[in-house]
This record gives C-alpha cells, structure tokens and sequence, in this order.
C-alpha cells in the first residue's frame, strides 16, 4: 500500500541548552532558571518579554519552544542564520554556580544543542579529589611614585582566575583550572589533587601552582549596565560570559608594606608588573590567596591586591 501524506507539520526549537557542572563534568539537570530576551541596537529601555526555558523530563535539556520574533522559524519557516539577537540569563536557584549571560544570534547556521559550563559559586563545597583556591579580589590605583605606591579602590568583580597545576596524571602536562570572581570580587576555583607517592604521608603533600588574574573593568562595567538597563530587576546582573574571557591579563600585588591603614595606601614591595604569582597547596587544606603585608602583622590583609 502506498501511502500518500496530505500534511506535513513541521516544528522545530530555536536554541537547546545543556549545562554541565565545571567542576566534576556532571549534567546538570534541575534548579536552574533560564531566560531570554531579544536585543535590539536601538536599546530602547527594558525588555517587555521574556521567554522561560523549559527542562526536559527525560534528558538534562533546557530549550526554548519558541522566542520572539522567531515564530514562523518554529513552524518551518525559512529565516536567516544569526538574523536575530537574544541574551540569555542563567540563574541557580540552589546557589551552587555564579549566574551567567550568553549572547546568541539566532538561527544558529549548525543548529545543535549548546554546551554551557557553569562555574562554582564562592559557597560551593569541595567535592572528593581536588584541593579549593579562595581569595577576595582588591582593584588598586596604578602605582606611582619612588617606591611605587597603590590605594585599594573596589572589588574586582567578575574577573577570572586560572591556575596552573601538575596533572593529575603524571606524564600528561600541566592542568589550567578556572574560576570566576563574583560581583563582590570573591572567587572559588578547584585544583585536582596529583599523583601522591606511595611512600609519602598525606599530610607531608605539597604541591605548586601559578596563578593569574585576567580582568577588563571598563568592558565589564559597560556590559553590566546594557543588561542592567534591559533588566531593571536584577540587583547584579552578570556580564556576559564573551566580556569574562580573553580580557587583559591584570597586575598581581604579591607584597606590599602598609602606608596608611585609614587610607589603605600601600607601598609594593614585590614587582609591579608581575602577572602571575606562584602559591603551595598542601593535601586536604584550602588555600587562601592573599597579598602578604611585609613588617605590619597588625594590619594583615584579607585580599589579594590586584591592578587592572
């Protein structure tokens, strides 16, 4: 028997997201609340719609069954990749991952679900294996003066910090871990544990790693704003994830002597121009990064001075 369709129904998705934990790896598959927006070049005040992500009941899916102004693409309508422009928000409501924004331009030309790592929030617990790297980020003034001297000015918000650690596979080459600072400039990020002799006491463990700062605060602060302006509602929207990655890499304060505690002026005493600063974790104990307060143990520091 042959048979003869009448009708041919065509439905498709805009956009399908997965996230995964950036931690462990693992899908992520419930609390988080997903939400677009479309853009314009005209700006023209906060968005009037916003569409909600629905979570698949059988796979860790979140898609979108339709957005704005790509109706007749969900109907099979033929519109050209990338000819419309959405923001999406992501949001944890159990407080494991910072919130994040992605930028897409819809249709995608390859159209396929999207990947999205999700980054620890500062609270996030430690999970088996790895060893965690806290610290506060501090933005200073440019140094000045003979001997150079800063002033502590704001929270690096939203900066990234990576690490450079030994692999957790001897031969296999040094591991870059990453982490994100939040809005008031804390940060987490993860560092597994390397290949442990056999032979050695597990509190004798001791390893090093590189840290660096990257942190574009005239880009951040003027993505906050468009998104604050479109979305009156959030307190601390984040920048989007393009803005956090690939910014210009900051100035790293290892060690300063105390000028003025009121004032928080400090002289720095470790080079200017450093890049990157090297730390020693040892088994099983959080690292806290800090900027060391040479001959002043009355006015330790509780961040890490930066300049960016």
């Amino acid at each position: 028997m042959k048979v003869i369709p009448l009708e041919r129904i065509t439905y498709r998705a805009p956009l399908a997201l997965s996230f995964v934990d950036g931690v462990t790896g693992e899908a992520v598959r419930e609390g988080l609340h997903v939400q677009a927006w479309r853009t314009s070049s005209s700006g023209a005040g906060p968005v009037r719609r916003l569409q909600e992500a629905r979570p698949s009941p059988q796979s860790a899916l979140y898609g979108f069954p339709t957005l704005p102004g790509l109706e007749g693409y969900t109907r099979g309508d033929e519109v050209p990749a990338g000819a419309l422009s959405y923001v999406i928000e992501v949001e944890d409501r159990r407080e494991r991952y910072l919130p994040q924004t992605r930028r897409f331009d819809l249709p995608l030309p390859d159209p396929a679900v999207q990947r999205i790592r999700l980054l620890p929030d500062p609270a996030y617990p430690t999970p088996a294996g790895f060893a965690p790297v806290r610290g506060l980020l501090l933005r200073t003034t440019a140094p000045t003066g003979v001997p150079p001297q800063v002033t502590a000015l704001e929270p690096a918000a939203w900066a990234r910090v990576t690490a450079t650690a030994p692999a957790p596979i001897a031969t296999d080459p040094p591991v870059t871990y990453e982490g994100f600072a939040d809005a008031r400039g804390s940060f987490v990020l993860f560092v597994a544990h390397p290949p442990i002799p056999a032979d050695t006491l597990l509190a004798d463990v001791t390893w090093t790693i590189t840290l660096a700062v990257e942190h574009d605060p005239v880009a951040i602060a003027a993505d906050v704003e468009e998104i604050r302006q479109a979305r009156p509602a959030l307190a601390e929207p984040a920048p989007t994830h393009a803005t956090l990655t690939g910014g210009p890499a900051a100035r790293l304060f290892d060690t300063v002597s105390l000028v003025n505690a009121e004032e928080r002026i400090y002289e720095v005493v470790s080079a200017v121009d450093e890049t990157s600063v090297e730390r020693t974790l040892r088994f099983q104990q959080p690292l806290i990064v800090r900027t060391e307060v040479a001959g002043s143990p009355e006015h330790p520091l509780s961040e890490f001075l930066i300049r960016s």
